[in-house]
C-alpha cells in the first residue's frame, strides 16, 4: 500500500534535480538491563542503498529498464547519476545522492522509481522501518535549492519505494509516495517488486 508523504512536486524539465537520500545509526534495543546497556555500544552503523530505475515504454508497453545504484553509477546516456556508494552511518546527513537531469531523459523513459533498501545487511533484526531517521530531500541541483523535503521513517523491512517521477506532458512530477517492497532480497526481485 502506498503511503502519500507529501504534495506532488511539478518540474519542467529545465533544470536538473538531485535526490539525497539519508539515514542514522541504528540503534540496538537492549534486553541486558542498565549493566548490560552500559557496556554495549548502544549504536550500530548500517548500511542502507539508494537506487533509481528507469521505467522505459517499449511496444506501448512500459518496462523495468537499467538501475542507477552502488554497482552502475550513470545510466540512460549520463542523465541520471548515482554519487557512489555510502557505507558509513555514524552520524546524521549521510545521504546517498541522485542526479536526474531532466533534460537529458531520453524519450522513452516514462518514470524513475527510488528505492532504498538493506540488502546487503546480513543481520535479521535490523529493518528500515525500525530507523530512528530516514529522509528524502529534492534539490534544484542548479541553484541548491531545497524543493520538497520528507521523512519516510517507519516503513518497510528490507526495501522500500521512496517516490516516483513521472514525465507528464508539460514536464516531470514527483511523488512522495512510499510503500513497503515484500520479499525482497536480491536487485532483481526489487526491480521486480517497483509500483508505478
Amino acid at each position: 500500500m502506498k503511503k502519500s508523504m507529501g504534495e506532488d512536486v511539478f518540474f519542467d524539465g529545465s533544470y536538473p534535480i538531485s535526490i539525497e537520500l539519508s539515514w542514522d545509526q541504528y540503534k540496538k534495543q537492549h534486553s541486558a538491563g542498565l549493566i548490560g546497556g552500559l557496556i554495549e555500544k548502544n549504536e550500530v552503523s548500517v548500511d542502507c542503498d539508494a537506487s533509481a530505475f528507469i521505467i522505459e515504454e517499449k511496444n506501448g508497453t512500459c518496462e523495468v529498464g537499467s538501475c542507477a545504484c552502488y554497482e552502475e553509477l550513470s545510466i540512460a546516456d549520463g542523465a541520471v547519476v548515482h554519487g557512489g556508494d555510502n557505507i558509513r552511518s555514524d552520524a546524521l546527513g549521510n545521504d546517498e545522492v541522485i542526479n536526474v537531469d531532466l533534460g537529458r531523459l531520453p524519450a522513452n523513459v516514462k518514470a524513475v522509481v527510488f528505492t532504498l533498501d538493506m540488502l546487503k545487511e546480513n543481520k535479521k533484526h535490523l529493518a528500515l522501518g525500525k530507523l530512528d531517521y530516514a529522509k528524502v530531500r529534492i534539490k534544484n541541483t542548479k541553484t541548491g535549492d531545497v524543493v520538497d523535503d520528507y521523512n519516510v521513517v517507519g516503513v518497510g523491512d528490507k526495501a522500500i519505494q521512496t517516490g516516483v517521477l513521472e514525465r507528464t506532458d508539460d514536464g516531470f512530477v514527483f511523488k512522495a509516495q512510499v510503500m513497503e517492497l515484500k520479499n525482497v532480497s536480491t536487485r532483481e526481485e526489487l526491480a521486480m517488486s517497483l509500483v508505478i
